[in-house]
C-alpha cells in the first residue's frame, strides 16, 4: 500500500507531500487524516506528518519508497473531506499542506515531540539490577515498569532530579527513552465510584459490613444513583478516600476514569425563544432557500437585506429545516462579539445544543466541541472565522453573516484564507447550501453572484420600523465655528435627549487607546515603536505607550526622549479618550468600553453586551465590534465620531469598508418600537460612500464603485496576488526584488506588476518590509509567477532570515 503524507518539513515550493510504503502491521491502522511518523532524508531523521491519499498500488514499484516508521493511535478527529480540503488550499493559497492540517485542528489535537521512558524486559537479570538501585531510582524504575512507558515531561514534574535518575536507568538497560509524537492534550477526565452490586443485594452486603454503617451508607448511595465523582461523595462524606478504598478492598465498588466535558457557557439574558411571524419578504426569501437547500446540487445564495430585516429569522428556520432532514449546519460570524446574542436565539428556538468554536475559549473547551461535532454529538456550530473547519457531520449548510467583513480573510500567519472560498468548496463537496448574508455585500460578492447563484433582496426592516436618519456633520465647518470637541453640538445634544429619556447610546471610533500619537511641543519628535515604523499609542489605563503592531510598550514618557522637553503633547483620539469625555459631560452615567485592550480575558464580550442587554450601561463605546450584527431595542443614538478614518487608507476598498461600517454601524440604531438617530462626523461630507451610507442606498454606492474598479481594473475585474518580502537588514532586498520583478515581466508578459516598493507600514517587529502586487486575469498564472518569484529570491539571497509571504486575493495592500 503506498499513501502521500504531509510532513512536518518546509520544502521547496510548498511541496510538502511525499509517497511512502506501509507496511503489511499498520495497514489496518492507516486512515484519512492519520498521524504518522516517516523516516526522511539520508539520515532517515523521523518526522511526523498526516495521511492525505492512497495511491493505485504497483507491486514493481513499492520497494522505492520508504516505510511508515509508526501511527499515532490518538483519535486524529481529521476525515477524509477535511484532508482534501487542506490538499486544495495548500494549492491554491501556495502554503503547506501540513502546517493547514495542524492549523484546522484545535490545539490540543496537534502533534507534539515527545520523550518518552519505556520499560525493556522483566527478565532476572533486570530484576537482579534493580536491587542494586537507589532508593528514588528504585521507585522510578517500578512506576516505569507498572505503567510499561511514561512521559519524560511528566517524570520531570514528579522527580527533581529526573534527568539524573533516567540516564542512570538508560545505563542500567532497563529502560530506553524513544521520540513519540503525541497530541498537545486531550479530554479531561476525573474519577468517579460506581457499585458492583444491584439493589435486591444490598442487604447481604449490610450484613457483611456489619459495624461500617458509614461504608453501607455510601454503597447504599451509589447503588441507587449511580456513578459519581469524589466531591460530590465529599459534600456527604469529607472521610469519603477512606471509605471508598475500603469498599474497593472488599469488591463491593469499583473506581473508574470517565471523560468530563467542557462546555461553553452561554447567558440568560441573550436566550430568546419568541416565535415570530414572518413579514412577506422574508417568506419569499425563505421559500427560495428551502428551495435550494433541497437540491441535490451545490448552491450558493446571497441574502441582501438591509440592517434589521429580519436576516436571523430566515437562517433559523432553514437551520430548522436542514437539521429536520437529518444534516448538520454551522453558522459563521465575523467578531467573537456576535456569537453570545446568536447562541442565544439559536439553543432556544432550535432545541438543542449549539457548539460554539472562537479563540476567548479554552483549549479544553475546543477540543471538546470539536469532538463532540466529529463523532456527530452536535450538529451545529456558530463561530468565527476557523469555524469553517469544524468537522460537521453530513454538513448541509454553511451560512455566512456579514459576509462582508475583512475578518474573514486570514491576514496572519499561514494559511492566508478566505473562509468564503472555504465554505464554497465545502458545499460543492458536500452538494450543499451556502447562504451568504448581509446589509452591505462585498462588492466581489455582490458583483459574482449576479453571474451565477442567486441574489434574494430585503428592502425593508422586519417589524416595519423605518430605518435610522442619518444626519451628516462637516468637522471642517465645525472646527472653523471654533469648536474643539469630539463631540459635535448636533451628536451632543441627540445623546442628550437619548440619556434623558432612558435610552441607550452607541459611540463607534474605530481606534483603541486614548491618543494616537504622542509629540514634543518644542522638538516635534513623535514616539515611535522600537521595532516598527509605527507611531505608538497611548494608553491612559495603563499609563503606557503601546505599538498595535508588535505589542512593545513602554512607560509613557515624562520628558521628550530627543530634546528632554517637559511639553509632551498626546494627539489623536481613541475609545479611552471618548469615555473619558462622555464621563465628563454626563457624570451620572454608565459607560463601557468594547474594544481589543477590554475583551482580552475570556467571557469579556458576553460580560459587556449582557450589561448593556439588561440596561446596566447606558453608553457603549468601542472599535468595529459594536458596529455590526449586535440587537438593542432601546439603542436609539448612535454617533460615528471619525468616518473618515479608514476612507484615508491607501488601500482601493477603501470608500468601500467606509460605506460597510457606516451601513452596519448606523443599523443598530432604531430597531425597537422608537426611532433611532445616527450622527456621522466627517470632513469628507461630499464623498459618494459616505452620501450613500446617509440614504442607506447600496445600489447607488454599488454604481459608483464598481465604475472606478472597472476603470482602475481592480477586483473583481482582475485577479491580484502579494509578494510581501523582509528581512532585518533592508541592505539589497529592495534591488533584490526588482531583479525579480524584471524577471516576473520578462516570463509574464500578460501579468502587471505594482512594485517593488516599501510597504505602507516598512518596518514591523525590526523587519524591513517591501511589496509587490500582481495583477492578472489568471490566478493560476499569478501564483506561477509568484513562486516563481519566491524562488529567485530564495536562490539570490543568501540571508537565514528572509521571509517571503504570498498572499491570494488578498483583502488589503497595507
Amino acid at each position: 500500500m503506498l499513501i502521500q503524507v504531509a510532513v512536518a518539513r518546509k520544502l521547496a515550493e510548498h511541496r510538502d507531500r511525499l509517497t511512502y510504503r506501509v507496511p503489511v502491521h499498520l495497514q489496518k491502522a492507516i486512515d484519512w487524516g492519520s498521524m504518522v511518523v516517516v523516516p526522511m532524508g539520508r539520515g532517515n531523521q523521523l518526522v511526523n506528518g498526516y495521511v492525505t491519499g492512497f495511491l493505485p498500488e504497483h507491486p514493481d514499484d513499492e520497494t522505492a519508497y520508504k516505510d511508515v516508521a509508526s501511527v499515532q493511535e490518538a483519535e486524529t478527529m481529521l476525515n477524509r473531506e477535511l484532508v482534501e480540503l487542506a490538499v486544495w488550499m495548500s494549492e491554491y493559497y501556495l502554503c503547506s499542506c501540513y502546517y493547514i492540517l495542524e492549523y484546522m485542528l484545535p490545539k490540543f489535537a496537534r502533534s507534539k515531540k515527545q520523550e518518552v521512558a519505556v520499560w525493556k524486559d522483566d527478565s532476572a537479570l533486570a530484576m537482579t539490577r534493580m536491587v542494586f538501585l537507589e532508593a528514588e531510582a528504585a521507585k522510578l524504575a517500578e512506576e516505569i515498569r507498572e505503567q510499561g512507558e511514561i512521559a519524560v515531561e511528566r517524570l520531570q514534574k514528579a522527580y527533581p532530579h529526573a534527568e539524573t535518575l533516567l540516564k542512570e536507568l538508560v545505563q542500567a538497560e532497563l529502560i530506553c527513552i524513544e521520540q513519540r509524537y503525541l497530541q498537545k492534550g486531550g479530554g479531561k477526565t476525573e474519577a468517579v465510584y460506581e457499585s458492583c452490586i444491584e439493589p435486591d443485594q444490598l442487604e447481604d452486603a449490610r450484613q457483611r459490613l456489619g459495624r461500617a454503617v458509614k461504608q453501607w451508607e455510601l454503597l447504599r448511595y451509589l447503588t441507587y444513583e449511580g456513578a459519581t465523582d469524589g466531591k460530590t461523595l465529599n459534600s456527604y462524606w469529607p472521610n469519603y478516600r477512606n471509605l471508598v478504598n475500603e469498599l474497593i478492598k472488599k469488591q463491593l465498588i469499583r473506581r473508574k476514569t470517565v471523560q468530563v466535558q467542557r462546555f461553553h457557557t452561554d447567558h440568560a439574558v441573550f436566550r430568546n425563544d419568541r416565535e415570530l411571524v414572518l413579514n412577506t419578504e422574508q417568506q419569499q426569501a425563505l421559500d427560495v432557500i428551502l428551495a435550494k437547500a433541497d437540491s441535490p446540487c451545490a448552491e450558493e445564495v446571497l441574502l441582501h437585506g438591509v440592517t434589521g430585516s429580519g436576516k436571523t429569522e430566515v437562517y433559523l428556520r432553514t437551520l430548522r429545516h436542514v437539521l429536520d432532514e437529518g444534516g448538520g449546519a454551522m453558522v459563521l460570524v465575523p467578531e467573537i462579539a456576535l456569537t453570545p446574542q446568536l447562541i442565544g436565539r439559536f439553543r432556544a428556538v432550535l432545541g438543542e445544543y449549539v457548539e460554539v468554536l472562537h479563540s476567548n475559549m479554552s483549549d479544553g473547551e475546543r477540543f471538546d466541541a470539536w469532538q463532540r461535532l466529529y463523532r456527530g454529538q452536535t450538529r451545529v456550530v456558530v463561530g468565527v472565522r476557523s469555524a469553517v473547519f469544524a468537522p460537521v457531520k453530513n454538513l448541509r449548510l454553511i451560512i455566512m453573516d456579514e459576509e462582508h467583513e475583512t475578518t474573514f480573510k486570514q491576514s496572519e500567519p499561514d494559511p492566508r484564507y478566505h473562509a468564503r472560498d472555504v465554505a464554497r468548496f465545502r458545499m460543492e463537496y458536500q452538494q450543499g447550501l451556502l447562504l451568504l448574508g448581509s446589509a452591505t455585500p462585498s462588492v466581489q460578492s455582490y458583483y459574482e453572484i449576479r453571474q451565477r447563484g442567486t441574489l434574494l433582496t430585503m428592502r425593508h426592516r422586519a417589524q416595519k420600523q423605518p430605518l435610522p436618519e442619518v444626519r451628516i456633520i462637516n468637522m471642517a465647518r465645525e472646527f472653523k465655528g471654533g469648536n474643539r470637541s469630539m463631540f459635535s453640538p448636533v451628536l451632543a445634544d441627540t445623546m442628550e435627549n437619548s440619556l434623558k429619556n432612558g435610552e441607550q447610546v452607541i459611540l463607534f471610533l474605530n481606534r483603541r487607546g486614548f491618543s494616537s500619537a504622542i509629540v514634543c511641543r518644542e522638538c516635534g519628535h513623535t514616539l515611535t515603536c522600537e521595532k516598527c515604523s509605527i507611531a505608538l499609542t497611548y494608553h491612559k489605563e495603563q499609563n503606557l505607550a503601546k505599538c498595535h503592531y508588535c505589542d512593545y510598550r513602554s512607560p509613557a514618557p515624562v520628558r521628550c526622549p530627543s530634546c528632554g522637553s517637559r511639553f509632551i503633547r498626546y494627539m489623536g483620539s481613541g475609545t479611552e479618550l471618548v469615555e473619558e469625555e462622555v464621563k465628563k459631560r454626563w457624570p451620572w452615567v454608565v459607560t463601557d468600553r468594547m474594544d481589543l485592550d477590554t475583551t482580552q480575558n475570556k467571557d469579556a464580550h458576553n460580560s459587556i453586551l449582557e450589561r448593556f442587554a439588561r440596561g446596566e450601561t447606558q453608553v457603549l463605546i468601542g472599535t468595529q465590534m459594536v458596529a455590526k450584527g449586535l440587537d438593542f431595542p432601546n439603542v436609539t443614538t448612535v454617533g460615528v465620531l471619525a468616518a473618515d478614518m479608514i476612507l484615508n487608507l491607501p488601500d482601493y476598498s477603501a470608500a468601500e469598508r467606509t460605506f460597510q461600517l457606516l451601513t452596519q454601524v448606523a443599523g443598530r440604531a432604531g430597531r425597537g418600537d422608537k426611532p433611532g438617530s445616527v450622527i456621522v462626523q466627517t470632513y469628507n461630507p461630499e464623498h459618494y460612500s459616505i452620501l450613500a451610507a446617509q440614504m442607506h442606498d447600496y445600489q447607488a454606492f454599488y454604481r459608483n464603485e464598481i465604475q472606478m474598479r472597472e476603470l482602475m481594473v481592480y477586483p473583481p475585474f482582475c485577479y491580484m496576488v502579494r509578494i510581501l518580502v523582509s528581512d532585518f537588514s533592508p541592505d539589497g532586498l529592495l534591488d533584490g526584488m526588482q531583479r525579480m520583478a524584471d524577471g516576473i515581466a520578462e516570463r509574464y508578459p500578460d501579468i502587471e506588476l505594482l512594485g517593488p516598493s516599501e510597504a505602507p507600514v516598512s518596518i514591523v517587529r525590526k523587519r524591513h518590509r517591501f511589496h509587490i502586487i500582481l495583477k492578472g486575469g489568471s490566478l493560476d498564472l499569478l501564483r506561477e509567477a509568484a513562486e516563481y518569484g519566491q524562488n529567485f529570491m530564495n536562490l539570490s539571497r543568501k540571508s537565514k532570515t528572509l521571509r517571503i509571504l504570498i498572499d491570494v486575493e488578498p483583502s488589503s495592500v497595507l
